[in-house]
């Protein structure tokens, strides 16, 4: 990975990042598609629960809470 290029579960709150690629295998990863989460969807950290698990995030006008090892699989290049 690139110094912008990390996984969703890296960035911090107000931080926002492009969807490069998708990693999950079957229901996981469809719930992800379902949910809006497809490659050059942009994505933005709200914010960080206490333990930093769940992730609240904004994605297509939506709000949604990922588990951090969900995030983990969503490859994403952070935007300036």
């Amino acid at each position: 990975m690139t110094e912008r290029t990390m996984t969703l579960a890296d960035l911090g709150r107000g931080e926002t990042a492009k969807i490069i690629d998708i990693r999950a295998e079957g229901i996981t990863r469809q719930r992800l598609l379902n949910f809006g989460f497809r490659r050059g969807e942009v994505v933005k950290v709200v914010r960080l629960a206490p333990l930093a698990d769940p992730i609240e995030l904004t994605i297509g006008g939506g709000h949604i809470s990922l588990r951090r090892s969900e995030a983990s699989l969503i490859s994403v290049e952070k935007q300036t």
